[in-house]
Protein backbone atom coordinates (compact mmCIF):
# COMPACT_ATOMS: atom_id res chain seq x y z
CA UNK A 1 0.00 0.00 0.00
CA UNK A 2 1.10 3.57 -0.64
CA UNK A 3 -0.12 6.67 1.17
CA UNK A 4 0.56 10.01 -0.51
CA UNK A 5 0.02 12.79 2.01
CA UNK A 6 -0.64 16.49 1.81
CA UNK A 7 -0.73 17.23 -1.90
CA UNK A 8 -3.05 19.70 -3.57
CA UNK A 9 -5.28 17.42 -5.64
CA UNK A 10 -6.78 18.27 -9.02
CA UNK A 11 -9.17 15.72 -10.53
CA UNK A 12 -9.19 17.78 -12.84
CA UNK A 13 -11.14 20.27 -10.66
CA UNK A 14 -9.32 21.48 -7.57
CA UNK A 15 -10.27 19.25 -4.60
CA UNK A 16 -7.99 20.86 -2.03
CA UNK A 17 -5.34 19.31 0.18
CA UNK A 18 -5.96 15.56 0.29
CA UNK A 19 -4.30 12.23 1.04
CA UNK A 20 -4.34 9.43 -1.52
CA UNK A 21 -4.33 5.74 -0.69
CA UNK A 22 -3.10 3.34 -3.37
CA UNK A 23 -3.09 -0.43 -3.54
CA UNK A 24 -2.22 -2.62 -6.48
CA UNK A 25 -1.00 0.42 -8.41
CA UNK A 26 -4.42 2.11 -8.33
CA UNK A 27 -5.87 4.97 -6.31
CA UNK A 28 -8.49 3.42 -4.03
CA UNK A 29 -9.29 6.47 -1.90
CA UNK A 30 -8.91 10.24 -1.94
CA UNK A 31 -9.54 11.45 1.60
CA UNK A 32 -9.25 14.55 3.74
CA UNK A 33 -5.80 14.70 5.33
CA UNK A 34 -5.36 11.80 7.76
CA UNK A 35 -4.64 12.63 11.37
CA UNK A 36 -1.56 11.07 12.95
CA UNK A 37 -3.87 8.65 14.80
CA UNK A 38 -5.69 7.65 11.61
CA UNK A 39 -2.36 7.05 9.86
CA UNK A 40 -1.09 5.00 12.83
CA UNK A 41 -4.26 2.88 12.73
CA UNK A 42 -3.83 2.36 8.99
CA UNK A 43 -0.21 1.31 9.45
CA UNK A 44 -1.16 -1.03 12.33
CA UNK A 45 -3.12 -3.24 9.92
CA UNK A 46 0.20 -4.92 9.10
CA UNK A 47 0.23 -4.36 5.35
CA UNK A 48 3.59 -3.13 4.06
CA UNK A 49 2.99 0.59 3.52
CA UNK A 50 5.13 3.37 2.10
CA UNK A 51 4.17 6.90 3.15
CA UNK A 52 5.21 9.89 1.02
CA UNK A 53 4.76 13.48 2.17
CA UNK A 54 4.18 15.67 -0.87
CA UNK A 55 3.09 18.85 0.92
CA UNK A 56 3.45 21.85 -1.34
CA UNK A 57 3.16 19.75 -4.50
CA UNK A 58 0.26 19.35 -6.88
CA UNK A 59 -1.27 15.97 -7.70
CA UNK A 60 -2.90 15.92 -11.13
CA UNK A 61 -4.37 13.26 -13.40
CA UNK A 62 -2.13 11.93 -16.13
CA UNK A 63 -2.23 14.09 -19.22
CA UNK A 64 -3.03 12.88 -22.76
CA UNK A 65 -1.21 14.33 -25.77
CA UNK A 66 -2.94 13.41 -29.01
CA UNK A 67 -0.15 14.55 -31.35
CA UNK A 68 3.37 13.32 -30.57
CA UNK A 69 6.12 12.63 -33.07
CA UNK A 70 7.55 9.68 -31.12
CA UNK A 71 9.97 8.75 -33.89
CA UNK A 72 10.92 12.37 -34.50
CA UNK A 73 9.46 15.08 -36.67
CA UNK A 74 10.42 17.17 -39.63
CA UNK A 75 12.55 15.87 -42.46
CA UNK A 76 10.64 17.36 -45.36
CA UNK A 77 13.62 19.61 -46.13
CA UNK A 78 16.11 16.75 -45.92
CA UNK A 79 18.05 15.04 -43.13
CA UNK A 80 19.19 18.31 -41.56
CA UNK A 81 15.59 19.30 -40.80
CA UNK A 82 14.80 16.13 -38.83
CA UNK A 83 14.12 16.35 -35.10
CA UNK A 84 15.14 13.62 -32.65
CA UNK A 85 12.90 10.83 -31.35
CA UNK A 86 10.93 11.42 -28.15
CA UNK A 87 12.30 9.81 -25.00
CA UNK A 88 10.00 8.25 -22.41
CA UNK A 89 11.56 10.38 -19.65
CA UNK A 90 10.72 13.55 -21.62
CA UNK A 91 7.08 12.51 -21.76
CA UNK A 92 6.60 11.31 -18.20
CA UNK A 93 8.39 14.19 -16.48
CA UNK A 94 5.80 16.61 -17.86
CA UNK A 95 2.91 14.43 -16.66
CA UNK A 96 2.00 12.60 -19.86
CA UNK A 97 0.61 9.13 -19.29
CA UNK A 98 -0.95 8.61 -22.72
CA UNK A 99 0.26 9.71 -26.15
CA UNK A 100 -0.96 9.19 -29.67
CA UNK A 101 1.97 8.80 -32.04
CA UNK A 102 1.93 10.44 -35.46
CA UNK A 103 4.34 10.03 -38.36
CA UNK A 104 4.56 13.50 -39.87
CA UNK A 105 5.71 14.28 -43.36
CA UNK A 106 8.84 12.12 -43.59
CA UNK A 107 7.53 8.78 -44.81
CA UNK A 108 10.85 7.83 -46.40
CA UNK A 109 12.94 7.26 -43.28
CA UNK A 110 10.05 6.70 -40.85
CA UNK A 111 7.30 4.10 -41.08
CA UNK A 112 4.18 2.94 -39.29
CA UNK A 113 6.07 -0.22 -38.31
CA UNK A 114 8.82 1.89 -36.71
CA UNK A 115 6.22 4.04 -34.91
CA UNK A 116 4.45 0.95 -33.58
CA UNK A 117 7.74 -0.55 -32.36
CA UNK A 118 8.74 2.72 -30.65
CA UNK A 119 5.32 2.97 -28.98
CA UNK A 120 5.50 -0.55 -27.61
Amino acid sequence: MIVIRGGEVYSPAFLGKKDLILTGGEIVAVVDPLSDLQLANLLAVGIQTNVYNVSGLKIVPGFVDSHVHLTGGGGELGPESRTPESRLSELTTVGLTTVIGVLGTDSVSRSLENLLAKTK
